[in-house]
């Protein structure tokens, strides 16, 4: 019971002692308000002048890597503190090796520290902390609740599956298409072979002819109004919730993230331009920075405050095509981040970009699911000369006829990923096939 309702009810025996002329009773009230008083006093003052440093053995992680956590609880006042329960708050979905918290008595300037691991089994910007803190007062009246500061952060990575140099054939419509930017060589279209000149690079050289005319060769490719790729992840949560199994759900939004990152990854070290635009949040951004130490009434109510999120209006995150080592680890950091959101839809937001996406970029949409509305947004950037392509991540094959059904008409090159299988055998044919 608060300390608060005990001092209430002294107060209400107070005025009956008073009233009936009951010395004895009003000096026993009296007592007790004393030492609910002194109670109150020593509770607070004692929890708040302790205080928690937290290390952290890595900030940034790979999924199946272990955090080691380093906590340090230490009373920094010239009072002892009796009793205190510490124990680190951490995400349910991360399993932990060794004790976060223990049953503290801090003497006077005096410090505790506890060491533990987190295996770190999946990505994401996962929370370690702040310390759930429970004391109670001398005399056991009561006691009080405190999340304490601070809140560290650790970014687990994606999934990478190395495609091994995947290549995107160009599709264009049919006739005349403007050209109002520069044009590259697509090396996926090998136009023929001339003579090896001095200063050629290695990788153009085409070792099976070089071999069968005993000279060297290089390949001649065909010009190309694609210098790179543009990723659109679709993190809507109702593009996902519409699976019956919660965990399938979560599994395909994991795949959807491995496929982005994967391709990402491979346009880069080929020295391509990325971009990424997505309709999911960024978790670095909705964190708040300051930390916060709050008082509650229950352990459950500190523990789902510790939980709860807001979900502000964060979107779109559009990260401009680049082809520089930064933009890599931008791309990684920020699909290491991503969560979820309710809206907007990514037919909404591709809208609204489209003036920023880099034209000579291709857009490569994944998605696990065609809506109506994306495939006329699709259809219309490839009438507007844009090539595009789409990678259906679901396990159901009536979602890829669907798909195909609505964008039959507009020559937009589908691909089915179902599994992680699916995507490493990209890396088998190392072409993404029409």
């Amino acid at each position: 019971m608060p300390l608060r309702i005990w001092l209430g009810i002294a107060l209400l025996f107070l005025a009956a002692a008073l009233l009936v002329g009951s010395g004895i009773l009003a000096f026993a009230v009296y007592t007790l308000i004393a030492a609910l008083s002194l109670s109150l006093l020593t509770i607070h003052l004692s929890i708040r002048r302790i205080s928690v440093e937290r290390e952290l053995s890595t900030i940034e992680a790979n999924i199946g890597e272990k955090l080691s956590v380093i906590t340090k609880v230490t009373n920094t006042s010239a009072l002892p503190v009796l009793w205190v329960s510490a124990l680190d708050l951490i995400p349910e979905s991360l399993s932990v090796d060794g004790a976060r918290g223990e049953l503290l008595t801090l003497l006077p300037r005096r410090s505790k520290t506890f060491l533990y691991t987190v295996e770190l089994t999946h990505r994401g910007y996962h929370r370690i902390g702040p310390l759930a803190a429970e004391t109670v007062d001398p005399f056991g009246f009561s006691r009080i609740f405190r999340a304490m500061p601070p809140e560290n952060y650790v970014t687990v990575y994606p999934k990478i599956i190395r495609l091994g140099g995947l290549t995107f054939p160009l599709l264009r419509r049919s006739g005349e298409v403007q050209i109002t930017h520069r044009v590259y060589e697509d090396p996926s279209r090998i136009r023929g072979v001339r003579e090896y000149a001095r200063g050629d690079p290695l990788n153009r050289i085409h070792w099976k002819i070089s071999a069968k005319l005993a000279k060297l060769f290089c390949k001649i490719y065909d010009p190309s109004t694609v210098s790179g790729i543009t990723l659109a992840l679709d993190f809507n949560r109702s593009s996902y919730d519409e699976e019956e199994d919660a965990g399938l759900a979560f599994e395909l939004s994991e795949l959807a993230v491995t496929l982005a990152a994967s391709l990402a990854y491979d346009a880069l070290q080929q020295r391509m331009k990325v971009g990424l635009l997505t309709n999911g949040i960024d978790a670095a951004e909705r964190v708040k920075e300051e930390a916060r130490a709050r008082e509650f009434s229950s352990r459950k109510d500190m523990e789902s405050a510790a939980e709860e999120r807001e979900e502000p209006r964060l979107w779109p995150v559009h990260i401009r095509a680049a082809s520089s080592a930064a933009q890599g680890l931008r791309i990684m950091r920020t699909l290491a981040r991503l969560e979820s959101c309710d809206e907007p839809s990514l037919e909404m937001v591709i809208y609204e970009e489209t003036g920023h996406i880099a034209r000579d970029t291709a857009l490569v949409v994944v998605t696990p699911k065609v809506s109506a509305a994306l495939a006329e947004k699709t259809a219309a950037l490839r009438h507007s000369g844009m090539t595009v392509y789409l990678f259906l991540v679901s396990p159901h094959d009536e979602e890829l006829l669907e798909a195909r059904h609505k964008l039959s008409h507009f020559n937009v090159p589908i691909l089915h990923i179902g599994s992680e299988k699916d995507v490493s055998d990209l890396a088998v044919s190392r072409k993404v096939a029409v």
